[in-house]
């Protein structure tokens, strides 16, 4: 076997490596987001305090998403002694991020259909009724009265649903991808 052959076996199963290292830390940081969606949607059925599970909700996004450094991490120590550019841990940070990220549109859309067709009737409620607690103005009530009925038209249709779903998630990975590149990125030395 030459050395060409070689070195193409060695570089492709360095890239299976870190392939592997990539999809088990967006399956981990996914599997953190389902069985926290799966667990507030159960209580959210015993409770109508949607911004207590909103607040748990994103503090777990954020524990989910710490994750994505800690898999370009290991990556990095994959690649001793090798360039690991602030791009590369980008693109490594943004591939867990968005394996984990389409792990939550997939639960909450099979839990929403099959459990909750009518969450966005009481989202919209809820977030009516606290407006209404807080002593609003009717003129403001009725102006999230008319947001909130425009929202459940909208949330009828299966794309917007994945899409307000995928940004409500993406944007976190996206941040811990970036605060995880400028961190874990190799410094020319000067």
């Amino acid at each position: 076997m030459g050395e060409g052959k070689i070195t193409a076996l060695l570089l492709y199963l360095h890239k299976k490596k870190m392939n592997k290292t990539i999809i088990t830390y967006g399956i981990l940081s996914g599997g953190i987001m389902v069985i926290s969606l799966t667990s507030l949607s159960y209580l959210g059925i015993q409770s109508n305090n949607m911004t207590i599970q909103e607040i748990i909700g994103f503090a777990t996004m954020i524990l989910a998403m710490s994750f994505v450094f800690i898999g370009v991490r290991a990556v990095k120590r994959q690649n001793l002694g090798e360039s690991f550019t602030f791009w590369s841990a980008l693109k490594t940070g943004l591939l867990i991020a968005l394996i984990s990220s389409v792990m939550y549109v997939v639960a909450w859309m099979i839990i929403s259909y099959l459990f909750f067709p009518d969450f966005m009737e009481k989202y919209a409620e809820c977030r009516i009724e606290n407006l209404k607690s807080e002593g609003a103005t009717t003129e403001k009530i009725n102006d999230l009265t008319k947001e909130m009925n425009q929202m459940k038209e909208d949330y009828k249709n299966p794309f917007y649903r994945i899409g307000i779903t995928f940004m409500e998630i993406f944007p976190v990975g996206l941040l811990a991808a970036l605060i995880s590149a400028a961190i874990l990125r190799t410094r020319k030395s000067a």
